[in-house]
């Protein structure tokens, strides 16, 4: 088993160490590190490919290493990993990725300055592998790593048995899909039982041969996806990606570490489940780049690696110190400890400065609140796209037994109610507090006349009526409403696809106009939009300055919202009970 990762001099990472259990899903957010530590499993496992084929030679002259150093000379050709900014802060080569396996031996691989690879193998005891007979003592398992694939080629024709083996690892993998079920055709009969098993109503017809007499012919697959029947590349994306993954899986069967680079991105989310659950099945370390809440569901909180280039060591999330790091990857943490969780009880996740604002609210709905709300942990997640890591959150501490709420509170912007019922659901199957506000965004609540007419006031000795500020606030929105209505059809198009232009437009008019006449105009359209709009109408006419936070001071409790008064009361209600 590989049970740690050492990178120095690597590209982001200038001295870092992952480690590894049984089963390992990395996870962490952008800029951490993730595609760096990928492209050192695929040094390591390239390595572990080809150290019972290749001989054992001196160092590279430009390495500097002493005479006596034998080590492996893979070429890196096979594998895709660039060579620009490959050493850390633009610094001198070489770098150095160093795997660590159960059996205390390890494999040393340093990169040259022109993309040379040496790789000295250590037992134990220390000692320096130098021959092939002294290898096998090393006790090192072969790791295996799901090459780039892409969609498949409309046509494949018959290439030669060396090319398609030297290609097995490399980008034209997606390539050589149909070339690679041909040589190796006696897996045939296991990887259409794979494909059987895993997917109801898909199955593998046939694999058509070419005619060797007939430069032309090519290489067909048949797939059978329930009523239809169709060449491989005839098939959606999902079905392509699908089966080169339980492909690679079949073809590495032997492998005892099993890597796969974010499988997810061409998944349906039961698929990433079963791609899971088929991994566990086989009783084998595999090790999984992630960002899928679906996948995380599937394994002990152990299994988990928040990856963090910042640190010295990633690990298991399971600790204490994991948990916090989890904790980080949604984003950037306020006043956060353990210490801090264990006294509310409860961690509030939501977007922007949405927190400042909830504060503003808090203060004048309830000006001697014995609770703060921003002392309460709370970190900005960013918006819809982050749910993922809300459900990480939430998995993790269920896992672990940790009694704390996971609060989540999101903007409505421009779902409909299909994709907001949807995510309610998933919030109560995983566990978390969710709201999501009934106006677009937490600004359209401060948008209150009597508030805003107060606060312009103060300031102007213009005349000025409540009447004018109601009467802006709707003319606004009614400027609004057809950007609005474009951006609920933007939507529907993204999330349904199939959607052409004037379907989408229609749903988007008919979604508007109910929220129109329920919620009103001034909670449909976009919040920050129509304060501008009311913010410039108050220089230019009354050469007052204003802001969403100056506007939410000037609320009497009475008119606070009843959507924000009910969530203050909902994110503080008990705290007092716990601190007692």
């Amino acid at each position: 088993m590989l049970t740690r990762l050492n990178l120095h001099n690597f590209r982001c990472f200038s001295d870092h160490t992952i480690e590894f259990s049984g089963q390992s899903l990395l996870v962490g957010k952008n800029n951490a590190g993730k595609s760096t530590c990928v492209e050192g499993l695929r040094l390591v496992s390239l390595v572990t490919e080809r150290m019972y084929t290749l001989g054992f030679k001196s160092a590279p002259e430009s390495l500097d290493m002493p005479l006596h150093s034998k080590g492996l000379r893979p070429s890196i050709d096979s594998i895709f990993i660039h060579s620009e900014c490959l050493f850390y802060g633009y610094g001198n080569a070489p770098a150095k990725v160093t795997a660590t396996f159960t059996s205390g031996s390890k494999i040393e691989i340093l990169v040259g300055e022109k993309m040379e690879i040496f790789a000295q193998i250590f037992l134990a005891n220390g000692k320096r592998v130098t021959s092939r007979d002294a290898l096998k003592s090393a006790n090192i398992p072969k790791v295996s790593i799901l090459p780039q694939i892409f969609p498949l080629s409309i046509e494949e024709h018959k290439l030669t048995d060396d090319y398609i083996k030297n290609n097995l690892h490399t980008l034209r993998s997606s390539l050589h899909f149909r070339n690679q079920i041909l040589l190796y055709k006696e897996l045939l009969p296991t990887f259409k039982n794979l494909v059987a098993d895993s997917w109801p109503g898909l199955s593998i017809s046939q694999l058509e041969e070419p005619d060797l007499l007939d430069p032309k012919s090519r290489i067909a697959l048949l797939v059978r996806d329930g009523d239809f029947t169709a060449e491989a590349a005839w098939m959606g994306h999902g079905v392509q990606m699908w089966l080169q993954t339980l492909w690679f899986l079949c073809r590495n069967f032997d492998s005892e570490v099993i890597i796969l680079d974010e499988p997810d991105v061409y998944m349906h989310a039961d698929l990433q489940r079963r791609l899971i659950r088929m991994l566990l099945q086989q009783r084998k370390q595999f090790i999984v780049a992630t960002h899928s809440p679906e996948m995380l569901a599937e394994v002990e909180p152990e299994s988990i690696v928040a990856l963090n280039r910042v640190y010295k060591i990633s690990k298991s999330a399971v600790s204490h110190d994991g948990v916090q790091e989890l904790l980080r990857n949604i984003g950037s943490i306020h006043n956060l400890s353990l210490a801090r969780l264990g006294l509310y009880n409860r961690i509030i996740l939501l977007e922007g400065e949405d927190m400042a604002f909830l504060k503003a609210f808090q203060n004048a709905l309830e000006p001697n609140a014995d609770i703060p709300i921003d002392v309460i942990p709370n970190s900005d997640i960013g918006g819809w796209s982050m749910w993922p890591s809300v459900i990480n959150i939430a998995h993790l501490l269920r896992k672990n037994n940790l009694d704390l709420r996971v609060i989540c509170i999101l903007d409505r912007d421009y779902h409909d109610s299909e994709e907001i019922d949807k995510r309610y659901k998933e919030a109560r199957e995983y566990g978390v507090d969710l709201t999501i506000w009934k106006a677009k965004e937490i600004e359209n609540y401060a948008l209150v006349p009597e508030a805003v007419y107060r606060l312009i006031k103060s300031k102007s000795s213009n005349a000025l009526e409540l009447s004018d500020v109601a009467d802006a606030i709707r003319q606004f929105a009614e400027e609004l409403k057809e950007s609005t209505i474009d951006s609920y059809a933007d939507n529907i198009i993204q999330i349904k696809r199939k959607s052409g232009l004037p379907a989408a437009n229609s749903a988007a008019r008919s979604i508007v106009n109910d929220r129109w006449n329920t919620n009103g105009g001034p909670y449909t359209v976009s919040g920050k939009a129509l304060f501008a709009s009311i913010a410039r109408w108050s220089q230019e006419k009354y050469k007052v300055s204003i802001t969403v936070r100056q506007i939410i001071k000037e609320m009497q409790p009475n008119e606070v919202p009843d959507d924000i008064a009910t969530a203050i009361k909902f994110i503080t209600q008990h705290i007092a009970d716990l601190k007692a």
